[in-house]
C-alpha cells in the first residue's frame, strides 16, 4: 500500500524549526500541520502552510511535493523506479527512513499507476 499527502518540504534553522513546532503545538490537534518531523532542521507540513510562511522567505526554504508512506518492499520498487529514469526525470527528493520519502509533486499518478501495474503483473490467479 502507498499513501501520498500533498504538503510542502521545510527546511530551516534551528530556532526557526522550534518557533514553528510551538506554533503547531500551540494550536488544537484537529489543526496541527506538521505531517512528519524529519530532523531539527527539515519537516513536512501540510499546503494550506505556504501561506503562513510566505513572508519568512528569508529564513525558510520550502519546496512543494508528496509524503510517500509505504512498506520496505513498495519503497524499494519506488526507488527502483526512479533509479531507471534519465537523471533529469528522477523525482525522489528525500529518501526519509526506509518506508517514507519526499517526491516532487507531479509524480503522484506515475508512482499510482506503475504500483497498479506492478501488483497486477505479480498477483497469483488461481487458476
Amino acid at each position: 500500500m502507498v499513501n501520498a499527502i500533498k504538503g510542502l518540504f521545510i527546511s530551516c534553522d534551528v530556532p526557526m524549526a522550534q518557533f514553528i513546532v510551538n506554533l503547531n503545538a500551540s494550536m488544537p490537534a484537529s489543526e496541527r500541520f506538521i505531517v512528519h518531523m524529519l530532523d531539527p532542521t527539515h519537516m513536512f507540513v501540510q499546503p494550506h502552510v505556504a501561506d503562513m510562511i510566505r513572508n519568512q522567505k528569508n529564513m525558510i526554504n520550502a519546496y512543494r511535493g508528496l509524503f510517500i508512506s509505504c512498506d520496505v518492499p513498495m519503497a524499494q520498487f519506488i526507488l527502483d523506479l526512479n533509479a531507471s529514469m534519465p537523471e533529469s526525470e528522477r523525482f525522489i527528493v528525500r529518501m526519509l527512513d526506509p518506508t517514507h520519502m519526499y517526491v516532487l509533486p507531479y509524480v503522484e499518478q506515475m508512482i499510482k499507476s506503475k504500483v497498479e501495474e506492478f501488483r497486477k503483473h505479480n498477483s497469483y490467479k488461481p487458476r
